[in-house]
């Protein structure tokens, strides 16, 4: 069967007109003229074909007949007009338009269990606010720039009261790119961080703090690796241990602590003693070119 042709049936003939009227409000064509009154062991069962014209509609249905996908065409398969998309449960998952084959303005999909995404696009590009919706509560949105996410992109949550921001990162031209904060949603078991990223990679100094602001955990980033000086504290914001980091391994002299005791010493990963592999592997992550590829990644077109 082609697949602009199905075969809608059902023993409810309430419900059968409304799937009837369904296909005949987008466009769709009665095969027979007429439905059809099958008679099975006693029971009814209604029954009509339809068809789509290949020339007008892209359509598309399931092994059970429904529906599954339906955009207009304006000429020589250019889709050009609504596009619907539908979920397992037969509700309307996702709803927007095509203009001359690219998808242009609002697209909104929806799952069975009340996740909506609202997404912007222009000539086929996201451009715009996206916006992440459960029980009409949003709790994400970020924004696009031809395709790419460039500016906030920020979390909430109902924990600290409704539309409270929970997380904030920032991106430049599809990478992570300034200031990224993860903030305290009200669980004692719940720390908050917050740094920089650089052309995607985190950069200088990360912290993570207690809900109460106490540090607990200081490391410099470079490149996306651990490179640096490094503090450790407890919740009572007591130093527990310090030293530094040499291209993501522990490197050098590193203390730990019991109050103002130091309870051990110990030199870490000495550079000639570590594993060539993992030096390599970790030296060129360091020394990747991140600007070039930054530039580059800039003037590659999207797919």
């Amino acid at each position: 069967m082609s697949d602009q042709v199905t075969t809608i049936q059902s023993p409810d003939l309430k419900k059968f007109d409304n799937m009837s009227n369904v296909h005949l409000n987008l466009g769709g064509e009665i095969v027979s003229g007429s439905y059809q009154v099958i008679q099975q062991d006693e029971v009814v069962l209604y029954s009509q074909v339809i068809k789509y014209d290949k020339k007008k509609y892209y359509v598309s249905f399931g092994d059970n007949g429904d529906i599954e996908s339906y955009t207009k065409i304006l000429v020589w398969g250019i889709r050009h007009g609504l596009h619907l998309e539908w979920n397992n449960d037969g509700t309307v998952g996702t709803k927007g338009r095509y203009v001359l084959g690219r998808k242009h303005g609002l697209l909104v999909s929806t799952t069975p269990s009340s996740i909506r995404l609202e997404e912007i696009y222009f000539w086929g590009y996201k451009h715009g606010e996206n916006s992440l919706y459960q029980d009409n509560f949003r709790f994400h949105s970020s924004e696009y720039r031809w395709g790419k996410q460039h500016g906030p992109s920020i979390g909430y949550s109902k924990t600290r009261g409704h539309g409270q921001v929970s997380d904030i990162t920032h991106y430049k031209r599809g990478l992570k790119h300034g200031e990224y904060t993860d903030y305290p949603r009200g669980s004692s078991f719940y720390n908050r961080e917050h740094g920089h990223y650089k052309h995607g990679n985190k950069h200088g100094y990360w912290i993570k703090e207690n809900l109460d602001g106490e540090v607990l955990e200081k490391i410099k980033w470079s490149r996306g690796v651990k490179h640096g000086f490094c503090v450790e504290y407890d919740d009572k914001n007591n130093l527990t241990g310090k030293g530094k980091y040499k291209y993501d391994f522990k490197h050098g002299n590193w203390v730990w602590y019991d109050g103002d005791e130091i309870i051990r010493e110990e030199i870490m990963n000495e550079w000639n003693e570590l594993d060539d592999y993992y030096k390599e592997f970790s030296r060129d992550r360091y020394r990747s070119e991140s600007v070039l590829m930054y530039w580059i990644d800039k003037f590659t077109p999207n797919n």
